[in-house]
């Protein structure tokens, strides 16, 4: 997402970020940093959700590639 946000625009500086949380302006931050977090969120449960079906249809060998014992 950092990477889509410095083409796109719109992603905060994560110190600059920081401080604003702790200097109490969150009420400043720019909406659209809540759509990149809404973003991200999506990815990781996507990739989660891919992971994990792609690890239940392997065989059972190729879930511990370093048993020897298979």
């Amino acid at each position: 997402m950092k990477g889509i946000g410095m083409y796109a625009g719109g992603f905060p500086n994560e110190y600059v970020l920081l401080s604003m949380i702790e200097s109490g302006y969150v009420s400043q931050i720019d909406p659209i940093f809540y759509a990149y977090l809404g973003g991200i969120i999506g990815m990781t449960i996507l990739a989660v959700f891919f992971q994990l079906r792609m690890f239940h249809e392997m065989e059972e060998k190729e879930k511990h590639p370093y048993d020897t014992m298979a």
